[in-house]
């Protein structure tokens, strides 16, 4: 929901600073997860999220790689669309929600793919963030992982 609607804002309004809001979301791209780990785990405790499936997926809920992916894509379309919604009396979410995410279908689908892949192989920040293995992903680790007692 975040990078549609962000990615919607630098594809189709012209506002002071646009290219330079921008193009820190680019530069967003080119620093590493793991550099922000330690400032992540804070936010995440001020929230009460530690040890929980939020506190997990809260830090990659707004993507700088969704958000200029779904920028490419709604700068594809055509503005007539748009401009045939708004004299049906479609608003910019209404313009948003009837013409530009469904012809964004593919896009989504394959940044779900991408995303998906990616947060299934990541394996340091669900750890660092949990502390049970209750909540812990299947990739860092299950309760049937460890070896057996020797009681």
């Amino acid at each position: 929901m975040l990078c549609t609607l962000a990615g919607y804002a630098f594809a189709r309004f012209d506002f002071i600073g646009r290219d330079v809001a921008f193009g820190l979301v680019l530069l967003q791209l080119m620093i590493m997860p793991e550099v922000l780990i330690v400032e992540n785990y804070r936010i995440m405790t001020r929230l009460g999220l530690v040890d929980t499936i939020v506190g997990i997926g809260l830090p990659y809920m707004a993507s700088a790689f969704g958000i200029f992916l779904l920028r490419q894509t709604f700068k594809t379309v055509p503005r007539e669309l748009e401009d045939a919604a708004r004299v049906e009396g479609c608003g910019f979410l209404g313009v948003l929600w009837r013409v530009y995410v469904p012809l964004a279908r593919p896009t989504y689908l394959a940044y779900g793919l991408v995303s998906v892949s990616y947060h299934w192989n990541n394996f340091l920040w669900p750890l660092v963030i949990t502390n049970s293995v209750h909540t812990r992903p299947l990739t860092v680790g299950s309760p049937f992982s460890a070896p057996p007692s020797r009681a």
